[in-house]
């Protein structure tokens, strides 16, 4: 998906993903990225879902 065309993204700072810094990118309400300082690559991708009244924090680490 290209995010850039959904509009709305924004760089909500640094944080640490592991041992790596990683750049947060808040894409939706629900759904936030984080990219690998040094070298771009998406590390980790959290959404955040509400099914039948109660709120999960879903996470899917790459690599």
């Amino acid at each position: 998906m290209n995010y850039l065309a959904v509009g709305g993204i924004s760089l909500e700072g640094t944080d640490m993903v592991g041992d790596k810094k990683a750049y947060k990118v808040k894409i939706t309400d629900n759904k936030t990225a984080f990219y690998d300082a040094e070298t771009g690559l998406k590390l980790q991708e959290v959404n955040v879902l509400e099914m039948q009244g109660q709120t999960m924090q879903q996470t899917m680490i790459l690599g």
